[in-house]
This record gives structure tokens, C-alpha cells and sequence, in this order.
């Protein structure tokens, strides 16, 4: 956990370093807690009775650039992701423990190619375990996408581009179509098949729709002091939809705090052991209770 630590904060004073040169979601903090439910197909009578509940933390910081010559942005991003996977709730024979973390460096270039054509780029190295034997090769991932938009006019822009992500619970290149319109009150994001957003603004309160699918592949590593394999497993991938309205409050002019609710759908989890034989453990679709923390707009 050491070496995780000293990433962390290696990639803070870099990413702190840096000077934000418009108003954006700089920090945030939030928590995702899912009833437990049971298995999608129980292998056996002894899982059918279960109810297997996942506890989520996410945490992000980001900050902007903008180069001197106004037509590109630098965005510097640092992600961490938690999930209190449900297996030690299995019967003794499967239970195990799996603290899954993700850590992510988001790197992204948007640059205008001209008045109307934006090329967006982003790299993000990835590192997703359990760490508890500290961090080897098998735990990092590699993400990133390619895209370009049309801007219409001051309000919107929309295009398309290329999307190689872990969201589905392994790595995939994934066509994405992206949308975006954003008024003083009104403001809609759309990276298709990812994510929708759309939120209204009132005074100080914020009303508003998300659609996100989030996920990832860990590798598991859990051995004992002299390197005795303890758990015979490899691999553990995660994904879901989470789709339901969100209700926001701001704090002041640079918080705000939210609270959302609804429906968790194709929840995928799936354990792979070291000779490749797969373990499926899929949740039936479920309710997810989320509350977040964001500063910096």
C-alpha cells in the first residue's frame, strides 16, 4: 500500500502544480451504496437464497490548462475508484475477500482544428487490483479515446469518435457519439453508449437525469508472506448501468452537493481463476443510492 500512496501523491503535486484556466468540477467525492439483491443464475441451490449488496467510493481531482495560444486545453486528471465486492458474503467454499481499487491518470488534449472542428484526445493509464501484495505488471490497463466535434455555436457541439475502455468489465474499443448543449441554466452531455447527463439549474438548486455505465477489470493478487497462493482466483470484472434522476443544492458558487437515485441494471460481475475457467456471479437489476461532493463550479 506504500508504493500506492506515494502514486497518489506524485500524481497530486504534479496535477496541483497547474493552474485552472476556467471553471470546472476541480475535486469530488462520492458514495454508492447497492441493496443487496440476488444472482441474475445461480449456479446452485446453495446461491439461491442469497443477497449480495456492492459498496462503491469514487474520488476524483482535475485541473485544466490552457496553452498560450488559446486553441488548446490540457486536462490533467487523477481518478480513484473503491468496490467492496460481495464475495465474502458467498457460501465458505467461494467466499473471499476483494477490496478492489481503481486508480486512474486521465490525460486529455482538446484542440481546435478551426472555427467549427475540435479534436479531442485522451490517454488513461490505469491501474486496477486488489494491491495486496503492492503493485506488479498484470495490474495496469491502458485506456484512452479519439473524437472529434462539430461546434455549432456558442451552446452546442456534437460528434463521434473511438472509446477503448474497461466500463464494460473488460477492455473494449467502443464507438461513442458525443453531444453537448449548455445554456446559463440548462446543460446536456452525451458520450453515447457511456453516459447521459442533463441538468437544470433554479436559483440554487439543480434538477437533473444521469445514465452511466461504470465498471472495470481487477486483477486479484492475495498471497501469504513466503508467496504461498492463498485464493485460486486471477481476474474479478465489474460493470453496470445506473440510470435515475439527481437532485443537487449549491453550497456557494464553487460547491455543491449531490444525491441521486434509481435503478442499477446488467450488473455483470464475474470471477476468473488462474486457469481461465469463469465464475459468473451477475446480480439481478437492483436499486443504487449515490451522494456526492463537488467543488470548483
Amino acid at each position: 500500500m506504500k508504493t500506492i500512496f506515494n502514486i497518489l501523491a506524485i500524481c497530486f503535486l504534479t496535477i496541483t502544480s497547474l493552474n485552472a484556466q476556467e471553471k470546472v468540477d476541480l475535486f469530488g467525492i462520492s458514495f454508492i451504496h447497492n441493496p443487496g439483491v440476488g444472482l441474475m443464475d445461480p449456479a446452485n441451490e446453495n446461491l439461491e437464497s442469497i443477497d449480495l449488496k456492492v459498496t462503491e467510493l469514487d474520488a476524483f481531482i482535475k485541473y485544466p490548462i490552457k496553452l498560450g495560444n488559446d486553441k488548446t486545453v490540457l486536462v490533467n486528471a487523477l481518478k480513484w475508484h473503491f468496490v467492496k465486492a460481495p464475495f465474502d458474503d458467498l457460501p465458505n467454499e467461494r467466499s473471499f475477500e476483494a477490496n478492489l481499487h481503481s486508480i486512474q491518470y486521465d490525460f486529455m488534449i482538446m484542440h481546435r482544428l478551426s472555427q467549427k472542428w475540435q479534436l479531442l484526445a485522451s490517454l488513461r493509464p490505469t491501474l486496477a487490483s486488489n494491491f495486496k501484495d503492492g503493485i506488479s505488471s498484470d495490474d495496469f490497463f491502458f485506456q484512452g479515446m479519439l473524437g472529434f466535434k462539430y461546434i455549432r455555436n456558442e451552446y452546442m457541439n456534437y460528434g463521434g469518435g473511438v472509446s477503448y475502455t474497461n466500463g464494460f468489465g473488460e477492455p473494449n474499443l467502443v464507438p461513442v457519439l458525443l453531444f453537448n448543449y449548455q445554456t446559463e441554466k440548462i446543460k446536456t452531455e452525451v458520450k453515447a453508449p457511456i453516459s447521459l447527463i442533463f441538468t437544470y439549474s433554479a436559483n440554487k438548486a439543480i434538477y437533473g437525469f444521469q445514465a452511466k455505465l461504470d465498471g472495470g477489470q481487477y486483477h486479484l493478487a492475495s498471497q501469504e508472506g513466503d508467496g504461498t497462493i492463498i485464493i485460486n482466483n486471477e481476474t474479478v470484472k465489474f460493470s453496470r448501468y445506473n440510470l435515475g434522476p439527481t437532485l443537487g443544492w449549491k453550497i456557494n458558487d464553487s460547491s455543491r452537493f449531490e444525491v441521486s437515485a434509481g435503478i442499477s441494471l446488467k450488473r455483470t460481475l464475474k470471477v476468473i481463476d488462474i486457469d481461465g475457467l469463469e465464475s459468473d456471479y451477475d446480480l439481478k437489476n437492483g436499486l443504487f443510492f449515490k451522494t456526492s461532493f463537488i467543488f470548483g463550479k
